[in-house]
């Protein structure tokens, strides 16, 4: 949702560049406001107030919105990819035919989700240095800047795209294992509630003292029971 906002008002702040090298429209006759604010409606972009030939800050918001999308992207598919560790075994990438097969292991399920989507986002980002590059162009027409926004902003979209149509590919056919979530929970259910527990004796102890103490008792139900504050 914070992606998709933050998208939306870098693409409303978007206004049309319409007036010539120097930004007077001279060739349409005195006639510049009117066209710009019609080419703005046809394209649906803002209208500009004046040229922004050298004011980059609004590419630069676009930049980093679409990059913001992208790492949004890798977090969440990463941790698929770590809770599809074979310890770990909680959660699956949708299985498809020919997807994520181990060339040696056949039993094996490989996160390519995860790995194409993180790979965008890692690439994603290192663009958008050479965005806020571009802020401080030369004078009022910079010689650098737009060619190297040009490719650089249809790689990001690129990249952008594709990390979220994979996670969101990834989202919609997870496999999840329950009842293996439900027995590292119940396995986890002592030392979740150690917190509280400090916090209960600290009025009595002093924070510090309660927390040692509580911190000593699930280290003696580790070494007793070798399964932690669940089994104690």
């Amino acid at each position: 949702t914070d992606c998709r906002a933050a998208l939306g008002q870098a693409l409303t702040g978007l206004p049309v560049q319409l007036g010539g090298a120097a930004g007077t429209a001279a060739a349409l006759h005195g006639h510049g406001p009117e066209v710009a604010s019609l080419l703005a409606g046809e394209l649906g972009l803002a209208e500009a107030v004046m040229p922004w030939h050298s004011s980059r800050q609004r590419v630069v918001a676009l930049a980093s919105a679409l990059a913001a999308a992208a790492g949004t992207a890798a977090k969440i598919s990463g941790d698929v990819a770590l809770l599809m560790q074979e310890e770990i075994g909680e959660l699956c990438e949708p299985a498809q035919p020919g997807r994520g097969g181990s060339s040696t292991l056949p039993q094996k399920r490989n996160p390519v989700g995860a790995a194409a989507a993180g790979a965008a986002a890692r690439r994603a980002t290192a663009l958008v240095g050479l965005f806020f590059e571009s802020l401080a162009g030369e004078h009022e027409r910079s010689l650098v800047a737009w060619p190297v926004e040009w490719q650089s902003l249809g790689d990001l979209l690129a990249l952008s795209g594709g990390a979220v149509a994979r996670t969101a590919e990834t989202v919609a056919g997870l496999e999840v294992d329950a009842g293996t979530m439900a027995e590292r929970v119940r396995s986890l259910a002592g030392p979740l509630m150690a917190e509280r527990l400090a916090l209960g004796l600290a009025p009595r102890m002093g924070r510090a003292a309660a927390r040692d103490a509580v911190a000593e008792a699930g280290g003696r139900a580790e070494d007793q029971t070798g399964a932690g504050w669940a089994a104690a």
